[in-house]
């Protein structure tokens, strides 16, 4: 009886074993992820793997990566080193903006204006690591086009869109993975980043 039940719990550590490594290193499908909102670096590397193929096939090569804000710099910044892009041939930097609303208006604006002479008629790739509407990538697109930059293609290593309809008013040229849900960043490690990305994840996919 007792050799049933230790073979029984040995059984169960394995399976358990086992489907931590499958999320550890990504292999879980999308929707399963999705349900249990959260993904692994595993997974953020499968999704740089899918961007870097992407830009390989469409034979792009820009003179700018520019991440959109701190965690689409650090997407970026993976993005460009898969490609084996250097500086100076290839810089990196960061776009800054500010999100808020005035009056009940969505503002965004770019707080740093420093690269607006480096854009013109400059070649760029512009990296975010979420994609819920879209609204983002796209007011950095038209902040870039009035800044007169030659061409600009757009990569999300996460799109979140509801299976039935489509969210998003804005298609980016490369997706590392599309979620049905919003799911946790691996990189959000303290309880208070984790509550924080919580409440921005809700309030975006409740309106």
């Amino acid at each position: 009886m007792l050799s049933t039940f230790w073979t029984v719990i040995g059984i169960l550590a394995i399976i358990a074993g086992f489907i931590q490594l499958l999320w550890y290193v990504g292999k879980f499908p999308a929707w399963i992820s999705s349900r249990l909102g959260r993904v692994s670096w595993g997974r953020v590397r499968h999704g740089i793997e899918k961007i870097a193929n992407e830009i390989r096939a469409d034979d792009y090569r820009p003179e700018w990566v520019l991440g959109v804000g701190r965690t689409g710099t650090l997407i970026a910044a993976l993005v460009a080193e898969n490609m084996r892009w250097l500086p100076p041939e290839v810089r990196l930097a960061t776009l800054n903006l500010r999100h808020g609303f005035t009056n009940g208006t969505r503002l965004r604006e770019v707080t740093d204006e420093s690269l607006k002479r480096q854009m013109h008629e400059a070649k760029v790739l512009l990296v975010d690591s979420e994609m819920y509407r879209g609204d983002t990538a796209r007011f950095a697109w038209q902040t870039l086009t009035s800044w007169g930059a030659a061409e600009i293609k757009v990569a999300v290593l996460f799109k979140f869109e509801p299976k039935g309809y489509k969210l998003s008013e804005f298609d980016p040229h490369y997706v590392g993975e599309t979620f049905s849900r919003p799911v946790m960043m691996p990189w959000l490690f303290t309880p208070e980043a984790k509550t924080v990305a919580r409440k921005v994840q809700q309030s975006r996919w409740g309106k």
